[in-house]
C-alpha cells in the first residue's frame, strides 16, 4: 500500500486528540520519522493529554537547546499547553519546571499565558455558575492554586517582566478565598500594589537583609516565613 505522507499522519493525529484518542494519536506520532514543527507540537500535546509531561518537556527541551523544527510560536504555545495541563492535573512541580523553563528560554509569557493558568485553575466560573464553597476536602486545591500563582509573580518580578491585572485579581481572590496566612500574603500584595494608584508601595524586602543581591524576599518566602518575619518587627498585615 501507499504510505501515509506527514500531512496525513498530522490530520489523523490532530483528530485523535480532538476525540479524546490520546493513545492513538501518540502511536501514530511513534510513526513518523522525522516529524515537523505542526507535527512535534501535537506530540507535545498528546504527551501531556496522557500524562507523561518527561516526553513532552524532553522535546521541548531539544527543541530550545538546538534542534529547530519548531517555530517560536509552537515553541511558546507548546510550553503554554504544558504548564495548562500539568495544573489540570495538579501537578504544580510540572507547571513551575516548564514556567522556569520558558523564561529562562527568553520567552515572554504573554497574556495568552495567564488565561492558561487561571482557566486550568477553574478560577473563574463558568457564566452563570458558582465557584464551590470552600471546604476541608477542597481547600487544597484552593491553598496550592494560590501558593502556585505567587511563585509566578515571583518568577516574573525577579525578571521585571509584567503581569496582566486579570492574574493579580485572581491572585488576590484565590488569597483571600484559602483564608488564613494566605488571605494575609494577599492583603501585602494588594499593598504592594497600591503604588500604581498613588498610594504608598510596602516593600518588605527593603526591612531584610539579602543573602542575594540577585533575589531577594519574594511572596513565597513570605508565606514560608511569615511569622519569622513578623518576628523581626516588619509590619505585616
Amino acid at each position: 500500500g501507499v504510505k501515509p505522507n506527514l500531512k496525513t499522519f498530522t490530520s489523523l493525529m490532530g483528530g485523535c486528540l480532538s476525540s479524546g484518542k490520546t493513545s492513538y494519536a501518540l502511536d501514530i506520532f511513534g510513526k513518523i520519522s522525522e516529524p515537523d514543527g505542526y507535527a512535534l507540537e501535537l506530540g507535545i500535546r498528546a504527551f501531556c493529554d496522557s500524562g507523561d509531561f518527561a516526553s513532552a518537556t524532553s522535546l521541548l527541551t531539544e527543541q530550545r537547546d538546538g534542534r529547530r523544527e519548531m517555530s517560536g510560536k509552537q515553541i511558546m504555545s507548546s510550553y503554554d499547553y504544558t504548564i495548562s495541563s500539568a495544573l489540570k492535573q495538579r501537578n504544580y512541580q510540572v507547571a513551575r519546571d516548564a514556567l522556569t523553563e520558558l523564561i529562562n528560554s527568553g520567552y515572554i509569557p504573554s497574556k495568552k499565558t495567564f488565561r492558561a493558568i487561571i482557566d486550568a485553575l477553574s478560577l473563574v466560573p463558568k457564566r452563570g455558575q458558582m465557584r464551590p464553597q470552600l471546604t476541608d476536602d477542597n481547600r487544597g486545591e484552593a491553598e496550592g492554586a494560590f501558593d502556585f500563582m505567587i511563585f509566578v509573580l515571583d518568577s516574573m518580578e525577579q525578571r521585571k517582566l509584567p503581569v496582566v491585572g486579570a492574574f493579580y485579581a485572581a491572585v488576590l481572590f484565590e488569597g483571600s478565598r484559602a483564608g488564613g496566612l494566605r488571605k494575609k500574603v494577599a492583603s501585602l500584595i494588594a499593598e504592594s500594589k497600591l503604588s500604581a494608584a498613588g498610594g504608598k508601595r510596602i516593600d518588605v524586602s527593603e526591612a531584610i537583609e539579602c543573602a542575594d543581591e540577585e533575589r531577594c524576599v519574594g511572596w513565597e518566602d513570605i508565606l514560608t516565613n511569615y511569622q519569622t518575619l513578623e518576628g523581626q518587627g516588619i509590619a505585616l498585615p
